[in-house]
């Protein structure tokens, strides 16, 4: 599992410009426009907004294992692996 990074708004989540920091806007790291508001009267489902960020299951491929302890059933592996230090990982063949 990644490492979660909190709520985050869409400047940071997704990348999103931010509006002019003068002349007295007001639009600095708003995400803007949520979509028409008569029609459809909803948000669209996948609609970027801001909300808690990268919680989810990751794999990655260019891991290597380099030894193995049987005996205190450890697992030294070379690469980068997500998640913090002293996080339980799922090892399986690609």
């Amino acid at each position: 599992v990644g490492k979660g990074h909190g709520f985050a708004g869409v400047v940071s989540r997704y990348g999103f410009s931010r509006g002019p920091m003068t002349r007295g806007s007001k639009h600095h790291r708003a995400p803007g426009s949520a979509g028409a508001g008569t029609f459809p009267s909803r948000v669209y489902p996948r609609k970027k907004m801001p909300g808690r960020w990268k919680t989810s299951r990751r794999k990655y491929n260019r891991v290597r294992p380099l030894k193995l302890d049987v005996r205190h059933s450890l697992l030294w592996l070379q690469g980068s692996v997500p998640g913090k230090t002293g996080n339980i990982i799922q090892i399986s063949p690609v």
